[in-house]
C-alpha cells in the first residue's frame, strides 16, 4: 500500500507540475533536491525513491522517516524556521489536522517558500 501512495504522489506531482521533468523556462535544465517527510518506513520509501533518482537525475527527492510521537513539535519547528520539508506523505488524519499550515500542489514551486509542504 505504501509502495503505491508513494508512487502515486510522485506521478501526481510529475503531472502537476511540481517535479519539473525535461525543462525549464527557455528549455533550461530544472534541478534540485527535494525533501519528503513521512511515518512510512525508510525501508519501503527509500527503494522507490532510489528508483525516481535513478530515473530523474535533475531532481533528487530524498525521504526522512519521523516519529509520530514527535512530529508535531518538529514540523512546526521547522516551519518556524524555514527549514520545513519540500513534501509530506501523511495520514489523512494529519492533513487535515495540518491543513492551515500546508500549500496545496496545483500551483508551481515558485510559488511557494522553501519551507512549504504540499498537498496534492
Amino acid at each position: 500500500m505504501i509502495v503505491l501512495v508513494v508512487a502515486l504522489v510522485l506521478g501526481v506531482m510529475i503531472f502537476a507540475g511540481l517535479i519539473p521533468i525535461g525543462g525549464g523556462p527557455g528549455g533550461q535544465v530544472v534541478t534540485g533536491n527535494l525533501v519528503m517527510w513521512g511515518f512510512a518506513r525508510s525501508s519501503t520509501v527509500s527503494p522507490i525513491l532510489t528508483k525516481y533518482n535513478e530515473q530523474n537525475q535533475n531532481i533528487t527527492v530524498s525521504y526522512v522517516e519521523k516519529n509520530p510521537a514527535a512530529f508535531d513539535r518538529e514540523y512546526i519547528e521547522a516551519l518556524a524556521n524555514g527549514a520545513g520539508p519540500d513534501l509530506l506523505l501523511l495520514p489523512q488524519d494529519l492533513i487535515w489536522r495540518y491543513k492551515g499550515r500546508l500549500t496545496p500542489g496545483n500551483l508551481g514551486p515558485a510559488d511557494y517558500p522553501r519551507s512549504a509542504g504540499y498537498v496534492l
